[in-house]
């Protein structure tokens, strides 16, 4: 079995607002499932969403892409292959500070990476052998990473391109990751089932004021962590 991670990586510490970042993605909001390693977080045998932070960056990890087991096939924008809820939480978070998004799949394969920068979706770019993004014009940092390993494997070349960024994978694994959610806990997203748009804006505003009482109640704060 290969290396498989889905991660998204924001260049902002979000541990004291992290409910603020899930929401901001369209997930839920954090709740304690302990925490695990880098090799915990990782896989599609992770019990769910898992967080850590390094270098003022905050790294999540989803075993399943940020699909669940009720939607595998989510609606994905022109040009990105996150579902779409991702993909605009991406570009909100961008505003504020650089967001990336990883896919490694040794297994397929498929490997492919986003740049968000300044409200917006910037680069998509994947390889594999499913159909293909190449969405935007590479980045500087994207250049440099395929100049400096050329005939690397695609992973490598991920890593490379982290690594231009400011995220040392070889740091990854001394981080500490609290699990937050598991797979299938998920905010609906409008038009994923067959109910009508007024009752899918009724679900959708009643997960939201369930969602701020449980944040009202119970602080992220009071969840075991270290700083990386």
């Amino acid at each position: 079995m290969g290396f498989d991670a889905n991660l998204i990586c924001v260049r902002k510490d979000y541990r004291r607002r992290l409910n603020q970042f899930l929401r901001t993605l369209g997930l839920p909001p954090a709740k304690d499932f302990g925490t695990g390693t880098w090799e915990d977080a990782l896989g599609t045998l992770a019990p769910g969403r898992a967080i850590g932070f390094t270098k003022g960056w905050t790294v999540l990890s989803d075993p399943l892409g940020f699909e669940t087991s009720e939607h595998p096939q989510p609606k994905r924008p022109k040009g990105s292959f996150w579902p779409a809820r991702i993909d605009a939480g991406l570009a909100r978070l961008s505003q504020d500070a650089p967001a990336l998004g990883f896919v490694f799949c040794e297994d397929v394969p498929f490997h492919g990476f986003t740049v968000h920068l300044d409200g917006r979706r910037r680069r998509c770019r994947t390889v594999g052998d499913v159909p293909g993004y190449d969405f935007g014009r590479p980045t500087p940092q994207e250049k440099r990473a395929l100049a400096a390993e050329a005939a690397g494997d695609e992973q490598y070349r991920l890593f490379q391109i982290m690594r231009e960024y400011g995220i040392p994978p070889a740091d990854l694994p001394q981080v500490e990751f609290t699990f937050v959610s598991r797979t299938d806990d998920v905010v609906p997203e409008p038009g994923a089932s067959d109910v009508s748009e007024d009752l899918e804006r009724q679900i959708v505003a009643e997960v939201e004021a369930e969602r701020r009482r449980r944040v009202r109640a119970r602080s992220f704060a009071d969840c075991p962590r270290r700083p990386p």
